[in-house]
């Protein structure tokens, strides 16, 4: 017996608690419509009757967010900038070398 494939899909938000943030999902229509049933409004339908698998996920990828890139920690900023270099020891600054008006 051969399994019938969806004959539409659904593109839902749901709010990921661990993360604190929205997830984009796609499912088919009837599966949907099971959620709803067991646990209404915890789910928000984006679109419903999307006619195939493919569409409904190019419609979930352009919803979803992009990650924002990892920080650099302050370590590998620091460690990139050259050291100063130290005065020798014993050695006094330049003094400068205008000339100064006599009194």
């Amino acid at each position: 017996m051969r399994v019938q494939e969806p004959t539409a899909w659904a593109v839902y938000r749901v709010r990921d608690e661990k993360k604190a943030m929205d997830q984009i999902l796609v499912c088919s229509q009837p599966e949907w419509d099971a959620m709803e049933i067991a646990r209404p409004g915890s789910q928000t339908l984006i679109q419903g009757n999307i006619r195939n698998e493919g569409e409904a996920e190019q419609i979930a990828r352009k919803l979803q967010t992009p990650l924002e890139p990892a920080k650099k920690s302050r370590t590998s900023a620091f460690a990139k900038r050259p050291s100063p270099r130290p005065a020798a020891a014993g050695t006094a600054p330049p003094e400068s070398t205008t000339p100064q008006p006599s009194q």
